[in-house]
């Protein structure tokens, strides 16, 4: 998933439903807190880090493979 925005955060929310056994929420709840933080005016990056010059590409501003979630006004956040 390249980007996470306001009008596709529901579809997405809906690939991640698959059950787990993660006490941490997977993904999704990990997903759900950082739309928390782009509902106040933050926009994040979900890299893997293990992938190497990665991580310092993605410090350095420059494209890399991961998924961004947009800054804007998302009806569902865990912490408005």
């Amino acid at each position: 998933i390249e980007e996470i925005n306001p009008v596709n955060l529901e579809k997405v929310l809906q690939r991640l439903e698959a059950p787990t056994n993660d006490v941490t929420g997977g993904i999704k709840g990990k997903l759900l807190e950082l739309v928390a933080l782009a509902n106040k005016g933050f926009e994040a990056q979900v890299i893997n880090a293990l992938k190497p010059g990665r991580l310092k590409k993605a410090l350095l501003g420059q494209q890399i493979i991961g998924t961004t979630i947009r800054k804007g006004k998302y009806d569902r956040c865990k912490k408005a």
